[in-house]
């Protein structure tokens, strides 16, 4: 059995010729308003998993 140490080097890369998917460019999300803030902190109380993040 060979040990790690004395195993031969990866030459072959095997994603290398993997295309990434073109996704649309998009302007991201946008920050909450301060009456989102509000209405997530009425519906979603302190210690809720919702709140954890």
């Amino acid at each position: 059995m060979k040990s790690v140490a004395h195993a031969a080097p990866v030459v072959d890369v095997p994603l290398a010729e993997v295309k990434l998917a073109k996704m649309p460019r998009t302007g991201g999300h946008h920050p909450w308003e301060t009456s989102e803030c509000e209405q997530f902190e009425k519906c979603y109380a302190i210690g809720t998993r919702e709140r954890l993040a």
